[in-house]
């Protein structure tokens, strides 16, 4: 009994090892090239993570509410619709390492251990220590093809990490139903995780999670209702506690101020392409590429647990059924037409489902390959099944590496040096460390302005100081301690307009040479200051939000109470 527990240990240990490589092999492929190339909203997270090592470096605080340095210095909200604390870790390792770009590769490959390690332990916990398939499931899920996708294509950091925690999530809401409801903190856990990573696959988690209690209890009728609902209550209130600091300010300046959004984009239509019907996205899984597809392993599970259906446990079933009508609903297959108008339209892009369907993709096929395996094993009876275990699951890596290989030749075929002398840096360049800083500047981001911001955004991006006599020219720009300092030298006593955002509900002090001046918008929802004739010093501190101290104690007691 002992040795077989220590053998249990030291396999255990292994197989954290074997993630770290695994880890290490799946980023290295791009990493190993010095250079980052070209992805969708790559400007957009790096200048997030820039802003949080300006925030470290300078500030009073680990999060300063507006970009002031990056984003074109415009004072924008990015960084508090935006969550961001799960990019920490980024900013504290490019403190440490001095090449931003090997920096970022770490922590993508420290990130993705630390997925594959808590969907492991996870899976275990559920399966009673079934090492096999909760390695399966740990490889198939955080190397999923879409899951790369979004980290080498898009570069949606904040999607790519919510995606880590979500075993969290569903294990916590499947207990909750089950009704093994002391198991709810795992739940809350991931949940808030998740939403401290991404607003929309935050939503998206607790609107499924939801839907599965309610379809779940209707079908199963169980007796202890009451004691699952009371579960369910925890997780939830729990989860808004844990989340209480990150959405309060979010909330607030959404209520107090007429938001620029997102753009809602055409259900059927997304800026890389149309939605694919359900023919072309089995084509598209056959060839077995980085894009917003599961790839061939997609097509492996689904065939090959259709035809074992007999043999499937009822959970591994449902999870089948659910992959089948997620991958249907990121299709032309759904009916999407009729849904531009209703809440549903929030999500943007119909493929966002895959983030979800990934997860079954993984439960449904680490059940399926370990199953076969068994039967392979103990029909042949061959011995030291825990190493070839160990091959099959580089062996289901297999179809996301090629994927990346392909994929990185193709990109060093059409990409180049980053070129900014142009007027847009394009969609087919690379990045090294000596380009990074010049680069997370070209960011221009405008969404979460007020709408009178973004009406005006052209003259704010181009930070032009305007006043009736014409436009003054900014000098010794400097962001430090929460403050903005500027100097102004204008030529007669003025109002001039200033390129820095005004958000009701946000605390400003304004004052020039050290005199406070009362805060007045104006009509590009931007400051006025009054400049006296020659040399003007204006400084703007930013200071916490009212009740942002209480949101954040109320958080701290949560986690603390959670944690006993």
């Amino acid at each position: 009994m002992l040795e077989s527990k220590e053998r249990t240990v030291k396999f255990n240990y292994l197989m954290v090892i074997l993630f770290l490589a695994l880890s290490l092999v799946a980023v290295g492929i791009f990493g190993s090239q010095g250079r980052f190339y070209s992805a969708n909203d790559l400007k957009f997270h790096l200048a997030r993570i820039a802003e949080l090592v300006h925030d470290l470096r300078f500030h009073d605080s680990f999060l300063s509410p507006l970009s002031f340095t990056f984003f074109k210095g415009t004072g924008t909200a990015v960084q508090i619709f935006y969550p961001n604390l799960t990019l920490l870790p980024f900013a504290f390792l490019q403190l440490l390492i001095k090449q931003p770009i090997v920096a970022l590769y770490m922590m993508l490959a420290l990130y993705s251990w630390v997925g594959c390690c808590l969907s492991y332990f996870l899976m275990l916990r559920f399966t009673k220590q079934n090492q096999l398939q909760s390695g399966l499931f740990a490889v198939i899920y955080n190397f999923s093809l879409y899951h790369t996708t979004d980290l080498f294509i898009r570069f949606d950091l904040g999607e790519w990490l919510a995606m880590i925690f979500l075993p969290l999530v569903f294990y916590g809401g499947y207990q909750v139903l089950a009704g093994k409801w002391n198991e709810w903190k795992f739940g809350a856990i991931g949940l808030a995780l998740v939403g401290y990573s991404h607003v929309l696959t935050f939503a998206l988690s607790i609107g499924i999670i939801m839907v599965g209690w309610l379809i779940g209890w209707l079908l199963r009728r169980p007796t202890d209702l009451h004691n699952r609902l009371i579960a369910a209550i925890e997780m939830l209130g729990s989860t808004f506690l844990l989340t209480f600091f990150e959405f309060y300010p979010l909330v607030r300046l959404s209520l107090l101020n007429n938001i620029h959004f997102p753009t809602r984009y055409n259900l059927l239509v997304s800026p890389n392409g149309k939605l694919p019907d359900l023919n072309s996205f089995l084509a598209t899984a056959l060839s077995n590429q980085l894009t917003k597809n599961l790839g061939i392993i997609l097509l492996l599970i689904l065939i090959g647990e259709l035809i074992m259906w007999r043999m499937v446990p009822q959970l591994y079933r449902w999870s089948w059924i659910l992959l089948v009508l997620l991958v249907i609903c990121t299709t032309t297959f759904f009916p999407w037409q009729y849904f531009q108008r209703t809440p549903l339209a929030v999500i943007q892009f119909p493929w966002r489902l895959l983030t979800i369907a990934s997860f079954f993709l993984a439960l449904s096929g680490s059940w399926l390959f370990a199953t076969l395996f068994g039967l392979i094993t103990q029909r042949w009876r061959i011995k030291g099944e825990k190493w070839w275990g160990l091959i099959l699951m580089l062996v289901v890596m297999l179809p996301t590496l090629s994927a990346e290989l392909l994929t990185l030749n193709q990109d060093k075929k059409t990409d180049q040096l980053v070129n900014f002398n142009r007027k847009s840096v394009g969609t087919h360049y690379w990045i090294t460390d000596q380009e990074y800083q010049r680069f997370v500047k070209v960011s221009s981001n405008t969404d979460y302005y007020p709408i009178k911001a973004y009406s005006a955004r052209n003259s704010i991006l181009k930070r032009k100081v305007l006043t009736t006599k014409g436009k003054l020219r900014m000098s010794v720009t400097k962001f430090e301690h929460n403050q903005m300092t500027i100097e102004l030298i204008s030529k007669s006593a003025q109002t001039a307009n200033l390129p820095w955002i005004k958000y009701q509900g946000i605390n400003y002090q304004l004052s020039v040479n050290g005199r406070h001046q009362q805060l007045k918008t104006s009509k590009r929802g931007t400051f006025l200051v009054k400049l006296k004739r020659g040399k003007n010093k204006v400084s703007l501190k930013v200071n916490a939000f009212t009740g942002q101290f209480l949101a954040e104690i109320i958080t701290v007691a949560a986690s603390a109470c959670l944690l006993l």
